[in-house]
């Protein structure tokens, strides 16, 4: 498993690959870099206006400090996602079908991005809470596809009344998105999880490495020849 730094460009990332961040403002600068991977004509000025990242990421019960962060890249995120409620995640309601099938998609599925997303879950007062766990995709909309000669009907009414109708004949092949709220990418992300007990069992290997090696360290010690 690879580790990229937060400077690497996210062209690199391979399935299996590991992004670290220390917290939630640093995650969501790395969507900023995605965007344009997702959908290169995004709109970066439409593309700020998501619901933020750390609302859909914390557990209804927790009000803490998301940290430690880690993101790893899915193999077939495409794949991921249409069976993510099998495995047993809360997909975002309305949800509705992520499976495509219309025309211009082979060509998309490549830009669709999949994270696994496991986090600290902190709080000042009692500290460490456990694990925060969840999966996100990001992915262009769907393109509907107008051909070569195909006719359009528009509808116009003048200042008078009056209903006046006129065609546009297409002179090429073009796709236009099905857009939502203004947007080309869509963000999903599941019902985050917090695990208390993953949390207990780190804790418990950290310690368990940490007496192995104070003891391995005193053994060391001991063995060594007394000097005067």
């Amino acid at each position: 498993m690879s580790e990229l730094p937060l400077a690497s460009k996210p062209e690199g990332l391979n399935p299996g690959d590991v992004i670290g961040f220390a917290d939630m403002p640093e995650l969501m600068a790395f969507e900023d870099l995605l965007a344009p991977l997702v959908d290169p004509l995004s709109n970066a000025v439409l593309w700020q206006t998501r619901p933020k990242l750390s609302d859909l990421l914390r557990p209804p019960t927790f009000n803490g400090t998301i940290r430690d962060i880690t993101l790893t890249a899915m193999d077939e995120p495409y794949e991921r996602l249409l069976d993510a409620k099998d495995r047993g995640w809360t997909m975002p309601r309305p949800s509705g079908s992520f499976e495509r099938t219309q025309l211009g998609f082979e060509q998309k599925v490549n830009r669709y991005l999949g994270f696994i997303f496991d986090a600290e879950a902190y709080s000042s007062g009692t500290g460490v809470k456990g694990r925060i766990a969840a999966e996100l995709w990001y992915y262009p909309l769907p393109q509907l596809l107008k051909k070569a000669g195909s006719i359009t009907v528009y509808t116009a009414v003048t200042k008078n009344g009056d209903v006046s109708t006129y065609t546009s004949v297409a002179k090429k092949d073009s796709y236009k998105t099905l857009k939502n709220r203004g947007e080309a990418i869509r963000r999903v992300v599941t019902k985050p999880r917090l695990d208390a007990e993953r949390f207990l069992a780190a804790h418990d290997v950290a310690c368990a490495i940490g007496f192995s090696v104070l003891r391995d360290a005193m053994r060391a010690v001991i063995s060594t020849p007394m000097r005067d």
